[in-house]
């Protein structure tokens, strides 16, 4: 399984897939602000497209 990285100002957010539905699984894997590894966000979505789009909001600004 292919894991990809959004790396932005604030946060590293980590996109894989869910074999079983397919849907992308955002998650936070490094947030330094909050914690070493992540705050514990995590979003799931229909497309990589939409993941890339709505949870790089999150890794630039660390909004949920």
């Amino acid at each position: 399984m292919a894991k990809l990285m959004l790396i932005e100002k604030v946060a590293q957010v980590e996109l894989t897939s869910d074999p079983e539905d397919g849907q992308t699984i955002a998650t936070c894997a490094i947030h330094p602000s909050v914690k070493a590894y992540g705050c514990g966000w995590t979003e799931r979505y229909d497309t990589l497209d939409d993941a890339t789009e709505y949870a790089e909001a999150h890794a630039d600004r660390g909004t949920r």
